[in-house]
């Protein structure tokens, strides 16, 4: 290879003449708009009951992490009915749920919403679970008032005022204003359809509470909210086309 040959071989493996192809251009740019995310685990999270320093400390008498909600063994509590080796009471509550302007009212709960409803409703107390060791007289609008359901002479069983769930996701590839495919990303998510419960939109669609893929300091929400968590409305934008 002549001089000239050399030189110019040299020239286009250069770090500054590579030709990166478009698409990985898109992902390291993806990537870097999302440093927002936390991920770092249930320990020390919102759902970690187990620390001394909270006030969970006064009921979580077992202070573990996960025996709060989950049993390695069930004991006769029969919780198992509930799914997850679930070890908390669950609500029976009766909902008002949201209504669509066209009048039509979304179902029950249903899933994995049960679940997280049994503390968040505010009927049950938090302290209520494996059936033996907890006073069972602590509720959630004593412990953080901020997370029990909004609502207002019927807080806690008024689902009308929060995003629907037991939904379907009902995407209609064909709607430009509708959702987006479910096989697009949801925030840290591999897509759409990992964060539904049987298609249908539940309290963990947008809430991620093992804390895995969450935003630090966001309520456990999966994607950004605000400009100051990273981008405004971005957990709306994941599923919602506008």
């Amino acid at each position: 290879m002549s001089a000239a040959n050399k030189k110019e071989a040299k020239h286009r493996n250069s770090p500054s003449h590579l030709t990166i192809p478009t698409g990985v251009v898109v992902f390291v740019l993806a990537c870097a708009g999302v440093a927002w995310a936390n991920g770092g685990g249930i320990l020390n999270s919102a759902h970690d009951f187990s620390s001394s320093s909270q006030p969970a400390s006064a009921w979580n008498l077992s202070g573990q992490i996960c025996y709060s909600c989950h049993a390695p063994h069930d004991f006769g509590h029969d919780k198992y009915e509930s799914g997850l080796h679930w070890n908390h009471t669950t609500s029976n509550a009766t909902y008002s749920t949201y209504v669509t302007s066209d009048g039509l009212a979304a179902p029950q709960p249903s899933g994995s919403s049960k679940l997280c409803l049994g503390c968040h409703d505010g009927t049950i107390a938090i302290d209520d679970f494996d059936g033996s060791t907890s006073s069972r007289n602590t509720y959630l609008s004593e412990y953080r008032d901020e997370f029990q359901i909004p609502g207002r002479l019927d807080r806690g069983q008024n689902l009308g005022r929060t995003h629907p769930v037991g939904v379907e996701y009902s995407y209609d590839p064909s709607d430009p204003d509708g959702l987006h495919s479910p096989t697009e990303p949801m925030g840290f998510s591999v897509s759409i359809n990992d964060v539904l419960d049987n298609g249908k939109v539940v309290c963990s669609s947008c809430h991620d509470v093992h804390n895995n893929v969450s935003l630090e300091a966001a309520n456990l929400l999966r994607a950004p909210m605000t400009v100051s968590q990273g981008s405004a409305s971005g957990l709306c934008l994941s599923c919602h086309k506008k």
